[in-house]
């Protein structure tokens, strides 16, 4: 058998896996997947755009090797695991060097062409500057001057992708501040379906965005980074910001299955 299968992790490992039985995504730690495995048999991981089967298997070894990867991400393992470094073959952890790099994929993944970017963009607003209000209202607290495209282009796209039992109203539009508040139980429902936790230090993306299309994925982010983000064209990147450590893991779990590289700021 390939030695690469025997390289483990440890338990608390936070990976992205898919859960063929249920067909639902999951970012959990790895112990989870391991306990999934025993009820399910294999599941699947992405890898280089694609879904592929891996069996998890336990270990009775101490990982007691920490990685710290150039972006923030750590990984905790063994002095024996096998890491693909660039320009390299596999090389042992207690072999790495502060020079090595260890490469992600750049392959977007897409399972189906489910859902709309316009309805990712709604979601990803939400994920920024968003709350809910009552049984069917959203309400979105924006920059009336600042925010003057947004703000119209949520009020033309939710006509437009909600129809006529969608309403809206403005408050304190003359401020530094407004909130923009709509109410539709088919925006509510779209919000509640891919959406986790309620306020700004627990809120979080729910993995189910995984399995939707590209364009549905891209629509979260330019939405995120439009009402709790910024844009730096001299530096090439994009900054989101949250005080969620969940929103922070899904993100990177978003970003990842779009083969968007990612850096963690603390």
């Amino acid at each position: 058998s390939d030695v690469r299968r025997m390289c483990p992790l440890a338990p608390t490992t936070k990976i992205l896996w898919y859960n063929e039985a249920k067909e639902k995504f999951n970012l959990s730690d790895i112990k989870s997947a391991y306990n999934s495995c025993n009820n399910y048999g294999k599941i699947k991981v992405i890898q280089n755009g694609k879904l592929i089967d891996v069996k998890v298997n336990k270990f009775n070894l101490s990982a007691n090797y920490e990685i710290t990867l150039s972006n923030g991400l750590k990984i905790k393992t063994t002095a024996n695991h096998l890491n693909k470094v660039l320009d390299k073959n596999y090389v042992q952890t207690k072999d790495l060097k502060v020079s090595d790099y260890l490469p992600i994929s750049l392959t977007p993944f897409e399972n189906t062409k489910n859902m709309s970017y316009e309805q990712g963009k709604f979601i990803g607003a939400y994920l920024g500057d968003g709350s809910k209000d009552g049984s069917t209202g959203i309400t979105y607290s924006l920059n009336p001057i600042e925010d003057k495209e947004l703000i119209d282009w949520l009020q033309e796209y939710g006509a437009k992708i909600f129809g006529k039992h969608f309403s809206f109203y403005i408050t304190n539009e003359k401020g530094t501040s407004c909130s923009l508040s709509m109410y539709s139980h088919s925006l509510r429902g779209l919000i509640d379906d891919f959406v986790d936790g309620t306020t700004a230090i627990n809120k979080s993306l729910n993995m189910k965005a995984i399995n939707q299309s590209i364009e549905f994925r891209k629509g979260i982010i330019d939405g995120y980074l439009l009402t709790d983000g910024s844009h730096s064209s001299s530096k090439r990147k994009d900054v989101i910001y949250t005080a969620s450590k969940n929103m922070v893991e899904s993100m990177q779990a978003l970003c990842g299955s779009l083969g968007i590289p990612t850096d963690l700021k603390t």
